[in-house]
């Protein structure tokens, strides 16, 4: 880490605050989802449970129908299916995936994985050969996007083509039965960064639904989906993260006898259990021994090892860690004439891009070897195997390099290629090598790809921030991994009580560190250094409970000695010290008294009354844009807001928080102009109306609260559907110019549960008074508000506050169950005794509650089901444009 600056990431106070209230969580922990793109409550609160079944259908991907009838075809007329996979542990284990799969839906399928020799992707000697074997159906997976002549060398063969990968697919799609991949134009499916093998799960999740074996039943598949997408180095956020962490589960509970088997034989320390299989396991000693197998080896070799019984598994557990080891061999000697050849050409280190060629490398290193280089010169790094007239190469990025557009820009001088934004494959003509290079510093010249100098750090905390529970809050943004960075917190100005080497050779440091009055044991492996580390230091660390002691303790990753308060400042965040915070300017300020707003026990997500000075004629609007039912909204919101002013228009007070902070970290170029109102701010509505209305704000985020009326040239973006007639009339009448309708039949399930609030159902009502009667056994019962929040928060009434909680006492206590008075700080309650059970509707609350309840979502309905152009006549629209439910605009 020397000579790197640290950056630690800005805070988003606003969006902090409501994960802190929503999610009970640390405010440490919700910057750090923050900082990984994390940006709405749904978001959050799915990725820290990280439940399998809340993932998206796989019916939603392209395609997907297609694939399962083909394939349940085959299965009623026992047709014989070759898998056509690739020769890395994603191809290999969305190979083992999907013969599972089939297997137990019926059929014995039979799978090919090219050689490196062969090539990757469909090969047409190969298909001619299956379908003299029989074959009739061929599925791809983890390749086949840009097989157009294959595809088409199928059907003159006379079998159907199913495509499953998820590389960028090209200009055009290969002519089969079915594709299916997420990129792919068209394609609904939300998460776009599945491995091949997760796109392989996903079909076999389809596939069982359709024959009636349940979803679930795909999830005995996890742990081949956990190996392969990690090995793949895709990213770990969304989708990917979810089921890698399912299959490390599976890999610790019930293991594969060939994962055993291939641990065993790595002599890996820790067996399976316990948390012991890690990402970082799969990344260092599965996936290396997997794909070892077709690098030098036969990739068939390490397919049968992830399908094998336990008899075998030793044997070929033991091949595939002999190969490894072989590679090991090959790669050190690519590298050091890969580095000699960068360095004994002039000025070649410096290029942006580094492109190296040699004959007599083997291609099936050349990624390796590209990500050696990338360590070492911070470059996107070519790395290309000549063998007589052609040559086979890989290519490897740097944050902000896609690979995939750079080979793009070069596909002129390649014969074929592939990949990702940050991997990719090609073949190329040894006499187009020098074309090539240049195209690809063309390509760097135009993109001006960053170099990796600074390190990314989530927050700057005291030590006296830190507890046990914050450590096992930061173990649920587990797993790890590209696109999940490890958690990186750093305190300034420590003191160091104690310093000694430790480890069996010393190498390792163990420190005590004082700050504030509270100390902390310390741990750096790797650290310790000639010279004792300084008095006072800065550390960058996570927080763990020690194993051995059961104590909070600190894992250094970096240390340097302490800096004054203007680097501090310098290195991003709010540094906060004793002598207070830096005032931000108006906006910021605004969205600090939002976030503490929030902290508050206010409702968050019961509909706002419109702020009335005078009555608002309708006015005439240019136009109305009906994208009702946009399968990407946050897209189509970002798309909308370049270039123009909009007001973006939610009902409560919870959305506008919610929308103003992601825009702000979404568009962070247009963050300075982005403000929001709702009626918890009523200091500032006068000033940002006059704002509003003179046009000096870029975008407004705000509820019918703020009242009166837009300017001219502003657009009004209603981002979900307003809950009263009230409000829509507030609408109909603030003003701007094109009125755009940009929510959908999902935004409106959302407002049905939160108006569990202000019209709690019976389960909430239920489940509330049996925590009173368990809490009131010996008597009179008082409880505080926060208490009797957080009961409601648990059991599901989002955003809950004084008035959700005095709704549910008002009902129960109208029905005879208990009876309640206000005391300070909370209530005073005597639970009654109970003869007989209670009809809720007799409570008079409960009756108009949910009739109030009724007439949201009609009125909600109305504006989702009328056609546009009775709307523009009520909007007062001159003409509509239409889109939605394609995506466009």
């Amino acid at each position: 880490m020397a000579g790197e600056r640290w950056h630690v990431a800005p805070e988003e106070p606003l969006l902090r605050a409501l994960f802190v209230r929503e999610l009970g969580i640390h405010p440490v922990t919700a910057q750090c989802l923050i900082n990984r793109g994390v940006w709405s409550l749904r978001e959050a609160a799915e990725f820290l449970a990280g439940e399998v079944a809340a993932l998206e259908s796989p019916w939603s991907l392209k395609g997907m129908r297609d694939a399962v009838a083909r394939l349940r075809a085959a299965v009623e007329k026992k047709e014989r299916i070759l898998i056509y996979g690739d020769y890395d542990a994603d191809g290999v284990t969305a190979a083992a995936l999907l013969f599972l799969a089939l297997k137990e839906a019926g059929l014995e399928a039979v799978c090919h994985l090219p050689s490196r020799e062969e090539g990757y992707g469909l090969k047409e000697p190969v298909l001619r050969g299956f379908r003299e074997a029989g074959v009739t159906v061929v599925v791809t997976v983890d390749c086949g996007i840009s097989a157009y002549r294959e595809a088409v060398a199928c059907c003159e063969l006379g079998m159907d083509l199913v495509v499953t990968d998820h590389h960028q697919p090209g200009a055009m799609l290969p002519e089969a039965v079915a594709v299916v991949n997420p990129k792919q134009e068209g394609c609904s499916y939300p998460y776009k960064d599945l491995a091949g093998v997760g796109v392989a799960f996903k079909l076999a999740e389809a596939l069982f639904e359709s024959l009636g074996k349940g979803r679930g039943r795909a999830e005995d598949l996890l742990d081949l989906v956990a190996i392969g997408t990690v090995a793949d180095v895709v990213p770990l956020t969304g989708e990917n993260r979810v089921l890698v962490r399912a299959g490390l589960k599976r890999l610790n509970e019930s293991p594969r006898p060939g994962v055993q088997a291939l641990l065993q034989a790595a002599q890996y320390p820790a067996s399976p259990g316990a948390g012991a299989v890690t990402a970082r396991t799969i990344a260092l000693v599965l996936g290396p021994r997997i794909n070892a197998a077709g690098r030098v080896g036969d990739p068939h070799a390490a397919l049968e090892l992830l399908l094998s019984r336990e008899e075998a598994a030793a044997e070929r557990a033991a091949l595939l860690d002999r190969l490894n080891q072989e590679r090991q061999r090959i790669e050190s000697l690519m590298v050091a004439e890969a580095q000699a050849l960068v360095d004994g050409r002039p000025g070649e280190s410096e290029q942006p891009v580094l492109v190296v060629a040699r004959e007599g490398w083997m291609p099936g290193l050349t990624g390796l070897a590209a990500n050696r280089l990338v360590d070492r010169y911070n470059r996107p790094a070519f790395l290309i195997a000549l063998n007589g007239s052609e040559g086979r190469g890989s290519g490897r990025g740097t944050p902000g390099f896609d690979v995939f557009r750079a080979l793009e820009h070069a596909a002129a001088h390649l014969i074929e290629f592939g990949g990702h934004p940050g991997a990719g494959g090609f073949s190329i003509r040894a006499d187009a090598v020098e074309a090539f290079r240049e195209a690809l510093l063309e390509y760097a010249g135009r993109e001006r790809p960053p170099l990796p100098q600074t390190l990314e750090l989530d927050a700057a905390v005291k030590l006296t921030d830190l507890t046990p529970e914050l450590a096992a809050e930061l173990d649920l943004l587990e797993p790890q991994g590209c696109g999940n960075p490890p958690v990186r917190l750093v305190a300034y100005g420590v003191e160091v009580e104690d310093a000694r080497p430790v480890g069996a050779n010393g190498n390792h440091l163990k420190l005590r560190l004082r700050q504030g009055g509270f100390s902390l044991d310390a741990i750096g492996f790797g650290l310790a250094g000639d010279a004792a580390p300084p008095p006072r230091l800065d550390v960058i660390f996570r927080p763990v409970v020690s194993g051995v002691t059961g104590r909070l303790e600190l894992k250094m990753e970096a240390f340097r000695e302490a800096a004054g308060k203007e680097r501090m400042k310098d290195e991003g965040g709010r540094i906060k010290d004793e002598e207070g915070r830096a005032r931000g300017v108006a906006g910021e300020d605004l969205f600090e008294k939002a976030a503490r707003y929030i902290s508050q026990l206010t409702d968050l997500y019961l509909p706002e009354e419109v702020h009335r000075e005078k009555a608002l004629a309708p006015t005439a609007r240019e136009r109305l844009v009906d994208l009702r039912e946009h399968p990407d909204r946050w897209r189509a919101l970002g798309q909308l807001l370049a270039g123009r002013k909009a007001a973006v228009v939610v009902p409560v007070p919870a959305a506008a928080c919610e929308v103003a902070a992601r825009l702000r970290l979404a568009l962070p170029e247009k963050a300075p102009g982005i403000v929001f109102f709702h009626g918890g701010l009523a200091e500032q509505r006068r000033a940002l109306v006059e704002l509003a209305a003179t046009g000096e704000i870029d975008v407004l985020v705000t509820t019918p609260a703020l009242g009166g009326q837009f300017a001219a040239e502003r657009d009004v973006v209603v981002f979900e559907p307003l809950c009263t007639w009230a409000q829509w009339e507030w609408l109909r009448g603030c003003g701007g110019r094109d009125l755009i309708l940009l929510f959908g039949r999902r935004e409106r399930e959302t407002t049905r549960r939160r108006l569990a609030g202000i019209a709690p159902p019976r389960r909430v009502l239920l489940w509330f008074y049996h925590c009173l009667r368990q809490h009131a056994a010996r008597g009179v019962l008082r409880l505080g508000l926060a208490e009797a929040v957080g009961v409601l928060r648990q059991v599901g009434v989002p955003g809950a506050g004084r008035r959700a909680v005095e709704t549910a006492f008002q009902v129960l206590s109208e029905l005879g169950l208990i009876s309640f008075s206000p005391v300070a700080g909370g209530y005073r309650i005597q639970v009654q005794p109970v003869a007989g059970k209670r009809f809720l509707p007799a409570a008079p609350t409960f009756r108009k509650r949910h009739s109030y309840k009724r007439e949201v979502l009609s009125c909600q309905r109305h504006f989702l089901v009328t056609p546009a152009e009775a709307l523009k006549d009520y909007f007062r629209c001159g003409i509509i444009t239409p889109g939605g439910a394609d995506g466009s605009l």
